[in-house]
């Protein structure tokens, strides 16, 4: 439950551009283990220039350094825990009770414990997928209760 919150409101906040940033971080890593980008012959054909080139073929028998080769598998395993927890396009989630249903509902007055419940709503929505409406009422009523001193 945790790595699925905390995967998904890190996720809720990159949107789109959550894969870009995983590659950015990936790169960032590898770049500093010290190994040039041209890390052997076999990663490349036909261009002897110590610049990269434009397009880079690698064989298939080519095997990365050691320390490249475990940041690819964690970064290869953090979007393959994204993908398994079904967490793709999570921050296109509609929230299962509007703000005024929530006053409605919950008793609420303008202010400052509309954003709240509402945030609470959206971690619990990230934790029970399947959930409905009446269960994450319930859930809120509940929290509001505590936020307010009255218990749950």
């Amino acid at each position: 439950g945790d790595m699925r919150l905390r995967l998904g409101l890190l996720l809720r906040q990159l949107k789109d551009l959550w894969r870009p940033c995983v590659d950015v971080a990936r790169a960032k890593e590898m770049a500093a283990t010290g190994y040039k980008a041209s890390w052997d012959a076999a990663t490349r054909a036909g261009d002897p220039s110590p610049s990269p080139p434009s397009e880079w073929i690698v064989s298939s028998d080519a095997t990365l350094p050691a320390p490249i080769l475990a940041i690819a598998t964690k970064y290869d395993g953090l979007m393959a825990k994204v993908d398994a927890l079904g967490l793709e396009g999570c921050w296109n989630a509609k929230p299962l009770i509007n703000g005024k249903d929530l006053m409605s509902e919950l008793s609420l007055k303008k202010g400052p414990e509309i954003g709240t419940m509402m945030d609470l709503q959206v971690k619990w929505q990230l934790l029970n997928p399947g959930g409905d409406a009446a269960a994450c009422l319930v859930y809120l009523g509940g929290e509001l209760g505590a936020i307010r001193g009255g218990g749950t």
